[in-house]
């Protein structure tokens, strides 16, 4: 869960308040990398963008992407991906991102020309001509050489009206809450509540452990057990995990300071879809051949109350036969409420096969007049499964190799274990 409120307090000048890494992470930084991680996340809301002419306009520019999918439309087209009219929202290039080129857009006329530390080269924030505010780069005043800024850098202090200025543009008439704080002004325990809230964070961090700041990321999970804050880092898709821990000198990935972003209505529902489960009616847990499956499901509808939804269930398998293939809800309550279908499942027939395997499955929710829609899918095993693998050793390490292996050929298996 994550949790992050910024409040402009003072902040301290002991450390550097500004981004400086590149497109590419600095050689030999850990990379963060965990794998089977119990934790709190929004991973799957929150879309994950790649950098895209600097660090910290992009790392807001998830932000603006996340409530863009969930609120008031803030980006053209979908922005569940990384598109042009993505990439125009975060800092606009026209396409085009060579240096010379006749437009005035945000690459042009701070980008260029092209500059790294120790140089700074003056560009049109300086000598003039540059166009109209239009991106979240040009309201954080990214690449600017006349902030002090080398291609790609922000400052700290600049990360809220990055966000608040695009937003007034693309949406007017809304006032979020955006607060910045420094580390010793924000707990663990106010990020968690900021992502059991349903709001990603932006984070500026020591990446290499130098005691300075040098990148923007965006928070979007937590993992209680360990402590640790999860990111995306602008520099891939993937969901990446650190200790909570204060800058400093020695500490990689020690968070200097935080932003929160809030005071945006959702305008839509919000599904997650939070269990699903199959009953075979006649209780030998074999889905054979003219048995009857019963589904039940339990979701989440973190956004706004839906009215007259009709759930309903489908198989890419054109041979099932449906018993009950849709209900109906007056309402579904949003708000973080949870509903499920018990009393009333969805039900079909197991059809003829000749060979067990698996198949796709999907529950569609529709409400509001066809005007929302979500779709999630599961799997069910289609007839009784013809392989049986014997497990006599304690753990299910060697059984989760074969079956996982046996799986991507489509086989199902029936596991028998026998602790010793």
């Amino acid at each position: 869960m994550v949790v992050i409120l910024l409040l402009l307090l003072p902040i301290s000048d002991a450390f550097a308040q500004q981004s400086t890494t590149g497109p590419e992470p600095p050689p030999g930084i850990d990379r963060g990398i965990r794998v089977d991680k119990r934790s709190q996340t929004l991973a799957d809301m929150v879309p994950a963008y790649n950098w895209h002419h600097g660090c910290g306009p992009t790392a807001v520019g998830m932000v603006v992407g996340f409530w863009d999918l969930i609120g008031p439309d803030l980006v053209p087209g979908d922005a569940s991906t990384q598109t042009t009219e993505v990439n125009a929202m975060i800092a606009d290039d026209s396409n085009y991102p060579i240096c010379g080129a006749a437009n005035s857009d945000h690459y042009q006329d701070y980008s260029c020309p092209i500059d790294y530390s120790p140089d700074l080269f003056p560009d049109r924030s300086e000598t003039g001509g540059a166009h109209t505010d239009i991106c979240v780069g040009d309201y954080m005043k990214t690449s600017q050489s006349a902030y002090g800024n080398r291609y790609g850098w922000s400052w700290f202090s600049d990360i809220s009206v990055g966000f608040t200025g695009y937003l007034d543009q693309a949406a007017p008439g809304l006032i979020p809450d955006v607060n910045n704080y420094d580390f010793s002004s924000f707990s663990f325990e106010d990020y968690k509540a900021e992502i059991d809230n349903l709001r990603p964070v932006v984070f500026l961090v020591d990446t290499d452990g130098d005691g300075s700041t040098d990148h923007f990321v965006t928070g979007v999970a937590y993992d209680e057990a360990t402590t640790e804050y999860g990111i995306y880092d602008t520099w891939d898709s993937n969901l990446h995990w650190f200790q909570w821990r204060q800058i400093a000198p020695g500490i990689s990935w020690g968070i200097y300071g935080v932003t929160t972003f809030g005071g945006i209505d959702w305008t839509r529902p919000y599904y997650v879809l939070d269990t699903i489960m199959s009953e075979d009616t006649d209780g030998d847990l074999f889905h054979e051949t003219g048995d009857t499956i019963q589904v039940y499901f339990s979701l989440i509808n973190y956004g706004m109350t839906a009215s007259d939804a009709v759930i309903s269930l489908t198989s890419d398998n054109p041979d099932v036969v449906y018993i009950t293939q849709s209900i109906n809800f007056a309402a579904i309550d949003g708000s973080g409420a949870s509903t499920d279908n018990a009393g009333q499942p969805l039900e079909f027939i197991i059809p003829e096969t000749i060979n067990p395997g698996y198949d796709s499955f999907f529950v569609t929710i529709e409400s509001d007049g066809g005007s929302h829609s979500d779709t999630f899918g599961f799997e069910e095993v289609i007839g009784r499964a013809r392989v049986l693998l014997v497990d006599d050793e304690v753990g299910d390490r060697n059984s989760s190799i074969y079956s996982g292996d046996l799986y991507t050929r489509g086989v199902p298996v029936h596991i028998w274990n026998e602790e010793i």
